[in-house]
């Protein structure tokens, strides 16, 4: 995505050597995050500029809807691992929405529910493989929601610092890693069957934002803003320490 000219790039090839693609969407949507629907078909691109959430057919770029939730802030859509539901995360309504996602009719329809965390907005969503959502929060914390009813499930989990988008469920189903902005990048493991949050130690960058993981589970991957770096992780060391590069 690029945020400020509203446009979005497609690579083509393992590693970009098919080209790249560019297309516009509407000017003022500010796209922020994409994530794709369970079989790849469509993406579901977050407009922080005016509100809107945009599904994208992938084959052939085209928006085939658009919901609008207000008129700024609409900053995640998640789908739910059967591909029913959307949560989307609206950040100055402070508002977790739930959307009925027909693919097959190519018709998302909010559903009326919603959730509101107090004081606190939703940043984005990750889900257990049994549909259970894990929420994380601004400034800080994280929320077990019951998506079907649409209610927090137990106290919010504390973390040091704000989880953007970055929650990884491992391949196993067994939790989720992720990384929080506290001590320049504090990385923690959520163990699902027991629902606690497990620190794994700090990195101590500048400032800190997103979080990624390789399938493994062995290296992890974070963004330093203002240092102007990404931090490679070894996750296999507790605490987690940063790869020294040659």
């Amino acid at each position: 995505t690029s945020q400020g000219d509203h446009r979005l790039f497609v690579l083509r090839g393992l590693r970009g050597q098919g080209g790249v693609e560019t297309f516009d969407v509407p000017f003022g949507t500010g796209p922020h995050l994409i994530n794709f629907s369970r079989d790849g078909e469509y993406a579901y691109v977050s407009g922080m500029g005016n509100g809107r959430l945009l599904v994208v057919r992938a084959d052939d770029r085209q928006v085939v809807s658009t919901l609008s939730f207000g008129t700024a802030g609409t900053h995640q859509a998640m789908p739910s691992p059967d591909g029913r539901t959307l949560l989307v995360a609206q950040i100055p309504t402070r508002r977790l929405i739930k959307v009925a996602a027909d693919e097959a009719s190519e018709t998302w329809t909010p559903t009326g529910q919603e959730l509101s965390f107090g004081a606190k907005s939703p940043i984005c969503t990750i889900f257990r493989d049994d549909g259970l959502a894990y929420v994380s929060l601004l400034p800080s914390g994280i929320q077990a929601v019951d998506v079907a009813t649409m209610t927090k499930v137990g106290d919010e989990i504390p973390t040091d610092g704000f989880v953007a988008c970055g929650m990884v469920k491992e391949r196993d189903g067994g939790g989720i890693m992720l990384a929080s902005t506290g001590g320049g990048g504090h990385v923690y493991r959520l163990d699902f069957a027991t629902g606690t949050l497990e620190s794994r130690g700090t990195l101590g960058a500048s400032d800190w934002h997103s979080f990624r993981m390789s399938p493994n589970g062995k290296l992890g991957l974070g963004t330093v803003p203002r240092g102007d770096e990404v931090r490679l992780i070894d996750l296999t060391r507790n605490p987690v320490t940063s790869v020294a590069l040659p």
